[in-house]
């Protein structure tokens, strides 16, 4: 049965080993390594998040505008259809 002492010694190696895995260690640049890896994806995301955000937006401004047009559109043949109705009580 292991000591105290030899137990405490496997488990702060297997902390420094996790401590370079994560951190990749000297020989790894950082972009390689977990937490950079971890960091790379967290700003993808967030620039994911951002991009859907604008998306949604330019939808809802074409959808205004859409709506605009169309009540532009319903105006000017209401208004030829009033004008027409008048024409043809005028013209009896």
């Amino acid at each position: 049965m292991p000591t105290v002492g030899e137990r405490l010694a496997v488990v702060e190696e297997r902390v420094d080993q996790m401590w370079e895995w994560i951190n990749g260690g000297s020989s790894t640049r950082y972009e390689d390594s977990a937490r950079g890896r971890l960091h790379h994806l967290m700003q993808t995301m967030d620039t994911a998040d951002k991009l859907a955000e604008a998306l949604r937006q330019v939808r809802k401004e074409r959808g205004r505008q859409w709506a605009g047009w169309q009540k532009m559109g319903l105006l000017a043949c209401a208004i030829a259809t009033v004008a027409a109705s008048w024409y043809a009580a005028l013209a009896h």
